[in-house]
């Protein structure tokens, strides 16, 4: 499974030093959602991006990842660029390794 499940909603209070209680019970709502995403099937990194972006998709759960154009943009500049035997992709400032699943899963393409 490309998610691990961290932390359930009713665990939280235990991480709240940094970020808000709104922060930590969305963290929360989104590493449920992936986990019960996949555990209907999905075993793929391509599944747990869509998972994200499914949560993504529902009422107050925005998140900033790079999906949809920008996902695409990303993907691009990773095909164009010359390719290594030991490369490497890293995402800076990740709230929950979007970018990283999508950029590493591509690598291994």
């Amino acid at each position: 499974r490309v998610f691990v499940k961290i932390v359930r909603a009713t665990e939280m209070s235990r991480f709240t030093p940094f970020g808000s209680e709104v922060h930590w019970r969305k963290l929360a709502l989104l590493v449920e959602h992936v986990d019960d995403y996949l555990a209907r099937g999905g075993s793929c990194p391509d599944d747990a991006l869509l998972a994200v972006e499914s949560f993504a998709q529902g009422h107050g759960n925005w998140l900033k990842v790079a999906g949809g154009h920008k996902a695409r943009v990303l993907e691009h500049a990773l095909a164009a660029a010359p390719r290594h035997v030991c490369d490497v992709a890293v995402e800076l400032g990740a709230f929950v390794g979007y970018s990283s699943i999508r950029l590493g899963h591509r690598l291994m393409l």
